[in-house]
């Protein structure tokens, strides 16, 4: 336990430096002599460059990835709040399920769109209460509104999963996700999983860091056998992965067949 005061965030060990610049265009970089990284982004410190320049282009991308390294404790978690938890799970669980039962011959018909379904829009307009504590808005929510709720949905989940203190049917999660997180190997552009990142400060993340999380953390629950608490996490994070993968770049704009 820190022994700070409370307006001194806790700020969490540095996660290993990469070795060459982050910006995929840096003019320094050789095909076979990549550029050495001099210094890393000063907010998340999980992304290195060679040089200002090259992290004052890269930043327009960089800006929905990067969250602060600093745990604030005000910030870290979500207040407890077992129904909000409940009834996005039970309209998560609607959601797949009247997804799985439609055909995939009807999917695959022109113009067809996930966000067609009622129970799309019964997410779409769910008003989700913890929401109003986040401040962030994921990239192009206007023109992709899915976007915004999913982040959310995404972040009271992972905030309960691991608030603590954890149960013993979740205690090896916070692990998993940390070597998770170390051994992926994500494109450019994706938010980086750093695991005592999302353990300790799950409700404060950026956009990027939880479309980051729904795509990586159903891989945890599918390695495991899954039963009691443990199952109803993994379904809860399967469905979500889902909906995330059909429904965030959807414009919500249905046309005729």
């Amino acid at each position: 336990m820190s022994t700070t005061s409370s307006s001194e965030p806790l700020v969490l060990p540095l996660p290993a430096q990469d070795t060459g610049c982050g910006y995929p265009l840096c003019p320094n970089e050789e095909e076979d002599e990549p550029v050495e990284a001099q210094f890393r982004c000063s907010v998340c410190k999980n992304e290195s460059y060679c040089g200002l320049r090259c992290q004052k282009l890269d930043w327009k991308n960089h800006k929905w990835i990067c969250s602060p390294l600093a745990i604030d404790s005000n910030t870290a978690f979500l207040k407890h709040d077992p129904e909000e938890l409940e009834e996005l799970t039970q309209v998560i669980r609607r959601w797949k399920e009247a997804f799985v039962k439609i055909p995939d011959s009807e999917k695959k018909k022109k113009g067809w769109k996930a966000s067609s379904m009622p129970e799309s829009q019964e997410l779409l307009n769910f008003n989700i209460a913890s929401g109003a504590s986040y401040t962030r808005l994921p990239k192009d929510h206007t023109k992709r509104p899915f976007r915004l709720p999913i982040t959310l949905i995404i972040r009271r989940f992972l905030s309960s999963m691991l608030l603590p203190p954890i149960p013993s049917a979740l205690e090896t999660v916070p692990d998993s996700i940390c070597k998770l997180g170390e051994g992926a190997r994500l494109p450019h552009g994706w938010g980086k999983m750093y695991g005592p990142k999302v353990v300790h400060k799950p409700a404060d993340l950026s956009p990027g860091e939880y479309e980051t999380v729904v795509d990586l953390i159903p891989i945890m629950f599918v390695e495991q056998d899954m039963e009691g608490e443990l199952k109803e996490w993994g379904d809860r994070w399967l469905a979500l992965s889902l909906a995330r993968k059909m429904l965030w770049n959807d414009d919500g704009v249905v046309r005729g067949g």
